[in-house]
């Protein structure tokens, strides 16, 4: 069994969050693999996603939140989130019990701004 150094398991988690190098893969698919990104502050999506992907233009993700491809809402310690269609859909229902804001029928945001 190998035993990992700190610096290893810190560059682990830097590269599992595209961190240590950016990535050639779309706004979605980057957003999924962190499991949601924080967007309590309208421009720290934009900037995690400059920071993370090659070519990453602006207009990808606006796109993809006004085609429902990526969702708005709360969902994690009461911040807002962006979440793929798909992450948000599998969210369990008893999470959504605890934000009584989530529709109960997974479809989207009650509410929530896209």
């Amino acid at each position: 069994m190998t035993t990992l150094t700190l610096r290893q398991m810190n560059r682990w988690t830097l590269a599992r969050q595209m961190l240590l190098e950016r990535t050639h893969i779309d706004a979605v698919t980057a957003i999924e693999r962190l499991a949601g990104m924080q967007a309590q502050h309208s421009p720290s999506p934009y900037i995690g996603l400059r920071s993370r992907l090659h070519d990453f233009q602006r207009e990808e993700l606006q796109t993809a939140l006004l085609t429902d491809d990526v969702f708005k809402a709360t969902i994690m310690r009461g911040t807002l989130h962006l979440v793929s269609a798909r992450d948000y859909r599998s969210i369990p229902r008893r999470h959504a019990q605890q934000e009584p804001h989530l529709q109960q029928d997974g479809a989207g945001p009650a509410g929530g701004r896209r």
